[in-house]
């Protein structure tokens, strides 16, 4: 019998496997990079008992954490191994350094509110009660599991998977998305921010969190709209958002032709009420906010 067809058959299989061996390595290494749309509402097994800002209470009896639970803001997330120490300095760090630096001037530089989750990777039960214990010492309000009874790391590889580093599992990742829509300056749902570590002992992120902040300074917000608008007894009023580092101008008109400045307000996260009191007196006026 003649081998040299049994050979090319042996050859074509080869050259079979080979291509499907690099296409998946090719799909392993696929990712969600900075300026992608996360188009999955992917979702934290979540471990802490905490209530959004609808009052909405999220326990740890097999609930989920998702993404679009964060419309409206932008969302920083921290994928940690309780036994990394490199991971531990990375929530120690960006505890007080993001999440209390952004709940102080509540919100980004543009008003925009920063949520701040730990994503916990590691299951083994052995170090369930360290983890609850190191993420209660950082004040962590908000941590979900990124793991299931048949998924391990399944939300971290979808941003960084496991064959990037040299270590093969990388730790700590650090993620932010921007969950507003109608940002003038970025998408909704857009990744704006990815870094990641191969592990190992702690270090300094100083530097990286001066450069995080900038990254979510940069969002911006949609356009000032008036809201809650009133008609008292002798005035006329209504509520805007203020924008730290933003100047919010209110200006008035009787016949859209002539626009003229009754307020400017400047470096406050805070609702402002704007109240004309010579409204009764006075013409119809209209309004309008823009930022400068």
């Amino acid at each position: 019998m003649n081998p040299l067809p049994r050979l090319r058959e042996l050859h074509v299989l080869l050259a079979c496997l080979l291509f499907v061996a690099s296409a998946g390595v090719r799909s392993a290494r696929a990712q969600v990079n900075v300026g992608d749309i996360v188009t999955t509402n992917f979702g934290l097994q979540n471990r802490f008992q905490w209530t959004n800002d609808n009052g909405q209470v999220f326990t740890p009896s097999n609930t989920t954490v998702r993404l679009h639970d964060f419309a409206g803001k932008i969302v920083f997330f921290v994928f940690f191994d309780v036994w990394c120490g490199k991971c531990q300095a990375g929530v120690s760090q960006t505890s007080p350094g993001i999440r209390q630096w952004f709940d102080g001037y509540r919100g980004n530089s543009n008003g925009i509110p920063v949520a701040y989750v730990v994503a916990n990777k590691e299951r083994a039960a052995v170090y369930q009660s360290q983890t609850d214990v190191f993420l209660r010492s950082n004040n962590v309000a908000v941590c979900g599991n990124d793991y299931t009874a048949t998924t391990h790391h399944e939300i971290r590889n979808y941003f960084v998977p496991t064959n990037s580093t040299p270590n093969g599992d990388p730790r700590p990742v650090f993620l932010a998305i921007n969950c507003v829509a109608d940002s003038t300056s970025h998408p909704q749902w857009q990744l704006i921010l990815k870094d990641f570590y191969n592990g190992g002992g702690a270090i300094d992120f100083s530097a990286q969190i001066a450069a995080w902040r900038q990254t979510l300074d940069s969002v911006q917000a949609p356009p000032p709209q008036p809201t809650n608008l009133m008609v008292l007894s002798n005035a006329f009023q209504f509520t805007f958002q203020g924008q730290r580092g933003r100047t919010n101008r209110v200006e008035c008109t009787t016949n859209f032709t002539d626009w003229t400045v009754v307020t400017n307000a400047y470096g406050t996260n805070a609702p402002l009420i704007y109240r004309d009191t010579n409204t009764p007196a006075g013409p119809k006026r209209y309004y309008k906010v823009r930022r400068l």
